[in-house]
């Protein structure tokens, strides 16, 4: 091994980032974003929780048409 490789100890010498700050814009984007609430015909686990047939989220757009396309959720559902 070569001086340089003992030394970079980062994949492919790219520097890692010690936060997430990076993240963050993206984050507050994702929080402004609309919610429509949605009626579950499946099981669904969301944030982390457990939801049963019958159950209401609040869901993005783009969440409610893979949703839509999973067969959990049916028809249209009004912004709130």
């Amino acid at each position: 091994m070569s001086d340089k490789a003992d030394k970079t100890d980062k994949p492919l010498g790219i520097p890692v980032p010690s936060t997430v700050k990076a993240t963050e814009p993206v984050a507050e984007a994702e929080r402004a974003l609309p919610r429509f609430e949605v009626e579950l015909l499946k099981p669904h686990t969301h944030a982390r929780t457990d939801y049963t047939p019958g159950d209401k989220i609040k869901v993005t757009a783009e969440q409610r048409t893979w949703l839509k396309d999973l067969g959990v959720i049916a028809g249209d559902t009004s912004e709130k």
